[in-house]
């Protein structure tokens, strides 16, 4: 996979067609995701390079299987044992792909989200659709139970999500596809 420059100055983010200039809150530099496996290595994506500003929103675009997904799950630290990466994942200054456990899991509430193409494989089954979206305030928000209930409501109001209340209290096959992408 090339290089995939988010502006024309590699160092900086948001500065393509002469905009002024902005620190890149995610850079990635010469990233490289590989998986060894029993025949052999597979580089799933090689030496991305890209910078992201603030509010800017970065589409990354190829064919299925050229390592985007897995590109960004190195990005948050969700690969499979068998990988290794190389290079640097910086989010804010910090260099991700060497952080510690604890830290990152912070990082992925807290700061990096992922919307995933197919939300219905993101979401567990097994939960309400409620239960998941305030697990993720409790756990990094740090609100109460019912403080993230109510949060939830707010957020799906906030992206015009119908009749809020009664989709907090569905599971994720009730809803349709739309509607998990913005559960997501």
């Amino acid at each position: 996979m090339p290089s995939i420059p988010a502006s024309t100055d590699p160092t900086r983010a948001g500065a393509a067609d002469g905009a002024p200039a902005t620190e890149a809150v995610l850079r990635l530099s010469a990233l490289t995701v590989a998986f060894d496996t029993p025949g052999g290595t597979v580089t799933a994506a090689r030496e991305v390079t890209l910078a992201v500003a603030r509010g800017e929103c970065l589409g990354v675009v190829g064919e299925s299987g050229a390592g985007k997904s897995q590109l960004f799950l190195a990005v948050l630290g969700l690969l499979p044992g068998n990988a290794r990466t190389q290079g640097s994942a910086r989010f804010r200054g910090s260099e991700l792909l060497t952080l510690e456990p604890a830290m990152l899991d912070h990082v992925r509430g807290a700061g990096i989200g992922m919307v995933f193409q197919d939300p219905m494989s993101s979401l567990t089954p097994h939960l309400q659709v409620g239960e998941q979206i305030a697990e993720v305030m409790v756990r990094h928000r740090r609100l109460s139970r019912r403080q993230a209930r109510k949060r939830a409501l707010e957020l799906l109001r906030r992206v015009q999500v119908a009749d809020p209340e009664r989709r907090l209290r569905q599971y994720p096959h009730q809803l349709s596809g739309g509607m998990r992408q913005r559960v997501m």
